[in-house]
């Protein structure tokens, strides 16, 4: 593979020789730093879930930092003595380059609380890399 691209780097030159590179780029495995805390117990639906939107969200916000980030998601379950029902409060922490991000939900539905988390950390990278 790596003959392949010294050929394509030597042939091609200027916006074809990005995007080869690009494509290639995006071939090679991609290590995640994601750290999770007190991460609950899922079945394996909601497991997937869980995993696919987690990693669909750390790249948009590597994307977005251009660095290489660390996650760290942490996980709380708040219950009465009485009840049956728990409510999730989700601890997301994000840095990339010297910045840090952070943003928190609750909700008492958990798969809820992960999303608006993650969107919210999303809406604040949006927020303050534009600034």
């Amino acid at each position: 593979m790596g003959f392949i691209y010294i050929v394509f780097c030597s042939i091609l030159e200027g916006e074809n020789l990005k995007r080869i590179v690009k494509f290639f780029q995006n071939m090679l495995p991609q290590s995640r730093k994601i750290i999770y805390s007190r991460k609950p117990e899922l079945d394996e639906v909601d497991q997937a879930s869980f995993t696919k939107m987690v990693e669909d969200y750390y790249d948009k916000y590597s994307t977005l930092l251009h660095k290489d980030i660390i996650m760290h998601l942490d996980f709380k379950e708040y219950k009465k003595d009485t009840g049956l029902r728990r409510q999730h409060e989700i601890n997301c922490k994000v840095s990339s380059g010297g910045m840090t991000f952070v943003a928190v939900s609750k909700d008492w539905k958990f798969m809820q609380a992960m999303h608006d988390v993650l969107k919210t950390m999303h809406t604040e990278i949006v927020k303050k890399t534009r600034q």
